[in-house]
């Protein structure tokens, strides 16, 4: 049985950027992170 959470024309994880290849997903979740928490540094900073 196929894991739901893949894409179905990828084992990748389904995403909502569309991302078909692992390590550019990866890649993306690495850069949304590091925004994010700078982010949250910057409020805190600022708090």
């Amino acid at each position: 049985m196929r894991d739901p959470y893949l894409r179905p024309d990828a084992d990748v994880l389904k995403n909502l950027l569309g991302i078909k290849d692992a390590d550019k997903l990866e890649r993306a979740e690495a850069d949304i992170a590091g925004f994010a928490l700078a982010d949250v540094d910057g409020a805190v900073a600022s708090a």
